[in-house]
């Protein structure tokens, strides 16, 4: 129990660095110019982040990633990301709870939220919810994750 306690420590901290990584990083792209949009993807599945980011990378977008919506709201105080892709079940604060919070704030409100759900029922009550931006069931189409973000960025 002690072991499993220490290496679950030892996974949060590194993510967090890795998160702080990317936050300043993408800072200094900006203050170099550089205009690639930045992602913040949020899932507690490291496959589905790997995937997600490893597909927006290869299309030019910075990528921040979160691991729940507690981290992804942290991130967010030091970093506007320019959208948000946040699985909706996940542990200590969800997608539903993330979107609220994010709503809720002045200098995040009109920040675009794609969810996404392998939950039909959690897709059903996220698309009741005032503010989401799109809506994506897992498992989905690389090419839809794309189409909506671009959409949402109004790029061509």
């Amino acid at each position: 129990e002690i072991e499993r306690r220490k290496r679950r420590e030892t996974r949060r901290a590194n993510r967090k660095k890795n998160r702080e990584e990317a936050i300043a990083e993408a800072h200094k792209a900006r203050k170099r110019g550089d205009r690639r949009p930045v992602v913040l993807v949020v899932d507690d599945s490291s496959t589905i982040i790997g995937s997600i980011k490893k597909t927006l990378e290869e299309r030019q977008y910075r990528v921040v990633v979160a691991a729940n919506g507690r981290d992804a709201w942290s991130a967010l105080q030091d970093l506007k990301p320019d959208i948000v892709v946040s699985d909706i079940e996940m542990p200590l604060m969800d997608g539903l709870t993330l979107l609220r919070m994010i709503r809720l704030d002045i200098d995040l409100a009109n920040l675009p939220v794609i969810l996404m759900s392998a939950n039909a029922a959690a897709m059903v009550e996220a698309g009741k919810q005032d503010g989401v931006s799109g809506l994506l069931a897992k498992p989905f189409d690389d090419r839809d994750l794309i189409g909506q973000i671009r959409f949402l960025l109004q790029e061509a």
